[in-house]
């Protein structure tokens, strides 16, 4: 079974197939280092996984 959270007519920016979840693309802010980018991303990646489930 396929689950989609928070769908639009385009995409699904979380989707659940086979106890897997798949996340579309994250990106940090352009102004900031590579190190904070890479912090915003790794926050962002969490909060979609612990909204799913």
């Amino acid at each position: 079974m396929i689950k989609k959270l928070h769908s639009n007519q385009r995409m699904s920016k979380t989707v659940i197939h086979n106890q897997t979840i798949y996340l579309c693309g994250q990106v940090g802010n352009a102004e900031d280092d590579i190190k904070a980018q890479t912090l915003t991303c790794l926050e962002k990646n969490s909060n979609a996984i612990r909204r799913s489930g």
